[in-house]
């Protein structure tokens, strides 16, 4: 190709000059040296010149349907623009041309709009016929695209869904949309998103539920909304677990209210109830009691009263007992309440435990009977207290 003065005049912004050439009758669809055509050229250029060359080369029977140099449509390179009038324009009559072009990138008008939050054009091109499930250049649909951008306008997202749009279409990276929403935090969506159909279940990839995202970000209010789903499902999750990790009652409440189960262990065997005593979170452990946790059950850190004797805490120790922990359970290596309590040198554990009727003869550590503990630690005030409750004197130090 040879440049063209119209080319030529269009790219250095002589809007008269482009316009007196069209109106001599230069060729409006001849390309330059470089294969770009006079539309596309055009919106490169200030607003001023642009749509009064625009539509010249329209009128001056300019095709908007061919693509440019680099695969380009006229009608994304006028999205990218921002230009509304022009975009409304080529879309209607007598123009009518496709959205669902796809440029050379693989990208599509659609997705573009969304992504450059021109939300006018967005809806010009839904009303055009945009497909609301064709994929752009980032592997996005239009709902996980605006779901997922630093802006999200609402009246664009009911009207992706009005036309149809698959609600569990995952994104680039395999996340559905209502797991999306839960990671942007977007209370909004995740309630529009369910009362459209959007399945409460519906797992990414990765095998991540959007229930799980919310609770990761310790999202409240999402997470209300989700669990106020019927069709929540809330087994396998190990939500009270995950809510006791994060060091929330408020989520462990939340979770037991709705109906998870307040033992669920991980595929590790560690209990909410276990897990809440080994951090600390003793308000979290006393709540997990209330709501009938089971006082007793063991994970591979031990039973409950093993780990509230570790930290040598006597009322949780207490709490623990009237809530049916077994006084002579033995944890991992054989360990007994008791003998931690005398490990431990805590007086306070110790007659706590034999009140409770803990076996003064019962082997606690490594095969050791209790009294052999204690002398062998010159714990010798619990030497006395062991003897003083049936602790049998024969045994080897």
């Amino acid at each position: 190709h040879c440049d063209t003065l119209l080319c030529t005049a269009i790219r250095r912004r002589y809007k008269t000059i482009a316009l007196s050439l069209l109106d001599a009758g230069a060729d409006a669809n001849r390309r330059d040296d470089k294969g770009n055509l006079p539309l596309a050229l055009v919106l490169c250029t200030d607003k001023d010149v642009q749509t009064d060359v625009f539509y010249k080369l329209l009128e001056c029977n300019a095709d908007p349907n061919q693509k440019d140099s680099d695969k380009d449509t006229i009608l994304y390179l006028a999205v990218q623009t921002g230009n509304v009038d022009l975009v409304k324009t080529l879309l209607r009559k007598p123009y009518k041309v496709d959205p669902n072009i796809v440029v050379h990138a693989g990208d599509t008008c659609l997705g573009r709009a969304i992504r450059r939050n021109k939300w006018k054009i967005a809806h010009e091109l839904l009303s055009a016929g945009a497909n609301v499930d064709m994929r752009d250049k980032d592997e996005e649909t239009p709902l996980t695209s605006l779901i997922q951008g630093k802006k999200c306008d609402y009246e664009l997202l009911k009207a992706i869904i009005a036309q149809g749009a698959d609600l569990n279409a995952t994104g680039a990276e395999g996340l559905t949309p209502l797991c999306l929403a839960a990671q942007h935090r977007s209370v909004g969506t995740v309630d529009l998103l369910l009362e459209e159909g959007a399945d409460v279940n519906r797992m990414s990839r990765s095998g991540l539920r959007p229930i799980l995202v919310a609770l990761n970000r310790e999202e409240h209010s999402i997470i209300k909304v989700i669990l106020d789903d019927s069709d929540i499902e809330l087994d396998g999750m190990h939500l009270v677990l995950n809510a006791v990790r994060k060091k929330n009652i408020q989520l462990a409440k939340m979770f037991v209210k709705a109906g998870a189960d307040v033992d669920e262990a991980d595929s590790k065997g560690k209990t909410p109830l276990c897990e809440a005593l080994t951090l600390g979170c003793d308000d979290i452990a006393k709540m997990l009691l209330r709501e009938k946790a089971d006082a007793d059950k063991s994970d591979p850190r031990g039973r409950p009263l093993f780990l509230a004797t570790k930290a040598n805490k006597v009322e949780m120790a207490k709490l623990l007992l009237r809530n049916g922990a077994d006084v002579d359970g033995q944890s991992a290596g054989g360990t007994t309440p008791l003998g931690e309590g005398i490990k431990n040198g805590n007086v306070d554990m110790v007659r706590l435990f034999l009140r409770e009727r803990a076996d003064p003869n019962k082997p606690c550590q490594k095969n050791k009977r209790p009294l052999a503990l204690a002398a062998e630690k010159n714990a010798w005030n619990i030497v006395e207290i062991l003897l003083d409750n049936g602790a049998s004197p024969d045994v080897k130090i």
